[in-house]
């Protein structure tokens, strides 16, 4: 039997449990808020402290041109000096062009020059993997230089490249 002098005494009871309940859902609601905020934010940084500068050095880097041209099916007209004319420096030929240097030596400067493009391409991969690894960046970040990674990789002389001097991609 409860008196009714006691019945009192659990409004205090009630009105606390119904405030603590009120500040946990206020809290957890300012929480989440701020949270999906502070993720955006980090977002927006993401973008603009990394994902915008590598575009741009992929999209204005003059050293990958020779071999992202070749990776778009173009044959590379001769600069003067180079030793093969024009329809040699492409696809077509790259197994050549990429082989391995200590079984045959490279002379030709326009072999050099695209080996060179194809090596800060490849480069630029590695650094796109790295930032991967850590973290700084997601796959969708990447869907940008899909194409290029893609093809690539689909094509056995890049791929014989990679392998010959240990590029660290996977």
């Amino acid at each position: 039997i409860v008196k009714s002098s006691d019945s009192g005494d659990i409004w205090p009871v009630i009105i606390g449990a119904v405030t603590a309940i009120g500040g946990l859902v206020i809290g957890l609601i300012t929480y989440r808020t701020q949270s999906k905020e502070s993720r955006f934010l980090r977002a927006k940084d993401t973008q603009k402290d990394i994902i915008f500068p590598i575009i741009k050095e992929f999209d204005e880097s003059k050293g990958m041109k020779y071999a992202k041209d070749i990776l778009d099916g173009k044959n590379i007209v001769p600069r003067q000096g180079w030793e093969v004319n024009y329809g040699y420096y492409k696809m077509a030929n790259l197994a050549i062009i990429l082989r391995d240097h200590k079984k045959n030596d490279i002379n030709d400067p326009g072999e050099m020059a695209i080996r060179h493009s194809f090596d800060v391409l490849l480069d630029f991969f590695c650094k796109l993997e790295y930032l991967l690894d850590i973290k700084l960046i997601d796959e969708r970040e990447i869907e940008y230089f899909r194409y290029y990674i893609e093809t690539a990789s689909e094509k056995k002389p890049i791929m014989d490249y990679i392998n010959t001097y240990k590029f660290p991609l996977h």
